[in-house]
């Protein structure tokens, strides 16, 4: 089982990962009681985005799906890629996810029509951070991009030297990322160094903020 739970007051979604076939679960938090249950065409490796009583997740197919939280009932599908590990974000009524072909999509949250793509140039197993009206991600191609939520354009990009796996974090005016033994810190407004930190080993992991504290 690949996929973080979203937990929204009693109700928790997860997917799961099966040789024979992939489920996408809604169980109770006080019981366990599965409340729905919904089969995907293949792996959930995507954690879900819980947003307006739809349950959004991406499969290893390449499809986004949006969920009725209520039925479990399909609201729409997109096949946007031919591989899809990441999870998506959803903001202001769009589904921002980046998928194994390098490809960072938006997505209407209504009916799945395409917004914006945008190349980079390798796989994406990150999540989106959206902040400020742009959209932070990295890529295997050792790079940050900063792109403008309504329309994909690059307003930054920042070579990191190392692959990034994991999410960025965003922060009063400060993204955050690991990529390679290095845990960075770019402005948002132009991607410029604000300090780097050395770790012990290989970062895949997402960074989190609390406070004036990073925690990685």
């Amino acid at each position: 089982n690949r996929s973080s739970p979203a937990v929204v007051g009693t109700e928790l979604y997860i997917g799961h990962c099966r040789s024979t076939g992939a489920e996408f679960y809604k169980l109770n938090t006080e019981t366990g009681k599965c409340q729905w249950t919904y089969t995907a065409d293949a792996d959930v490796f995507s954690s879900p985005a819980v947003v307006d009583r739809i349950v959004y997740i991406g499969t290893s197919s390449g499809n986004v799906v949006a969920l009725n939280t209520v039925t479990g009932t399909v609201q729409w599908k997109a096949d946007i890629a031919n591989e899809l590990t990441a999870s998506p974000t959803v903001v202001g009524g769009v589904v921002y996810i980046g998928s194994m072909d390098g490809t960072v999509h938006a997505l209407d949250a209504v009916d799945g029509t395409e917004q914006w793509t945008h190349a980079t140039g390798d796989c994406i197993t990150a999540t989106p951070a959206v902040s400020g009206g742009t959209v932070y991600i990295g890529s295997y191609d050792t790079s940050i991009y900063a792109l403008d939520a309504v329309d994909g354009s690059e307003l930054w990009t920042v070579e990191t030297g190392d692959p990034v796996h994991g999410s960025t974090a965003v922060s009063e005016g400060t993204v955050y990322v690991g990529s390679g033994e290095s845990i960075l810190a770019l402005s948002t407004e132009d991607g410029t160094e604000q300090w780097a930190s050395g770790a012990n080993g290989q970062i895949d992991a997402s960074p989190a903020v609390r406070g004036d504290t990073v925690y990685v």
